[in-house]
């Protein structure tokens, strides 16, 4: 499980999390307190709000036929999800 931050104004609730994943991916469901989706090359997305500034994501990855397809999908997902793009999540994480 890896936490990321999420920017500011960035709309963080499981309806809006459910709706980026169905843009996105084309699945996703609220289970208890989280949300879970799934895409060729990862078995399931969980994505859990742990404060209003934190969002941890767990993944299950199994054999992908399109393995740049499922990183696009996956950071796509986490830019719409944190508001930081791949770049800046890279600047802040190695901050920490």
């Amino acid at each position: 499980m890896r936490e990321y931050p999420v920017k500011k104004g960035i709309s963080l609730s499981n309806e809006s999390i459910v709706k980026n994943c169905m843009d996105i991916l084309g699945t996703g469901k609220i289970d208890k307190n989280k949300v879970i989706a799934s895409c060729d090359g990862l078995k399931s997305i969980s994505i859990e709000i742990k404060s209003p500034k934190v969002v941890a994501i767990e993944t299950e990855s199994i054999p992908s036929k399109n393995p740049a397809e499922t990183i696009r999908l996956f950071n796509s997902l986490l830019d719409t999800v944190t508001g930081y793009s791949s770049k800046e999540r890279k600047k802040l994480l190695s901050k920490i």
